[in-house]
């Protein structure tokens, strides 16, 4: 197989560029749940947090962000009792 170099050339460069831009997404979903935390609208932070999660689930930063946001949206509830 000639060919099997380039190919794996070709595949090592594709996964770097989509490994690029699922970190850029994930950097992008947390820069906005930091926006809507600080403005107070911690339900879309979370939502936010929730789907980088789905794309980064060993992000660490992120899940404390989460865990922060699902304790303040727990005390909300609780205090509306």
């Amino acid at each position: 197989m000639r060919h099997q170099p380039e190919l794996e050339q070709a595949s090592r460069k594709l996964l770097k560029q989509l490994e690029q831009q699922l970190a850029q997404r994930v950097q992008q979903l947390d820069r906005s749940g930091d926006a809507h935390y600080v403005k107070g609208n911690v339900e879309q932070a979370s939502d936010l947090w929730s789907e980088a999660l789905e794309l980064q689930p060993d992000n660490r930063p992120i899940q404390d962000k989460l865990l922060r946001a699902k304790r303040v949206l727990d005390n909300l509830r609780e205090l509306r009792r």
